[in-house]
């Protein structure tokens, strides 16, 4: 599922309607800097979140994770991404 970042509560609220009225389990794909977050931490790792490492960071390999977490999803997951990685706007669209 592909979804425009409108703001902080979309994510959450895609995910639950991802489970309770899809009954699907959400796999979401995050910054890394939400990681910051312990209480958001703890719940996103307990989902099985990715967490897409910064530009900057040393060695990482985006792509990789990305693959190992799509080569996990099974029937009743749901991967749920926001291609703009930031709030929408027409300029990140365009």
């Amino acid at each position: 599922m592909l979804s425009r970042h409108a703001g902080p509560a979309d994510s959450i609220a895609l995910a639950w309607l991802l489970t309770t009225l899809g009954r699907r389990v959400p796999r979401v794909v995050l910054a890394a800097g939400l990681l910051w977050d312990p209480g958001l931490a703890m719940v996103l790792k307990r989902l099985k979140a990715f967490f897409v490492p910064s530009r900057t960071g040393a060695c990482d390999d985006r792509t990789a994770g990305m693959l190992r977490l799509a080569g996990n999803i099974g029937p009743r997951d749901a991967l749920l991404m926001f291609p703009e990685g930031r709030n929408w706007t027409v300029h990140r669209q365009e």
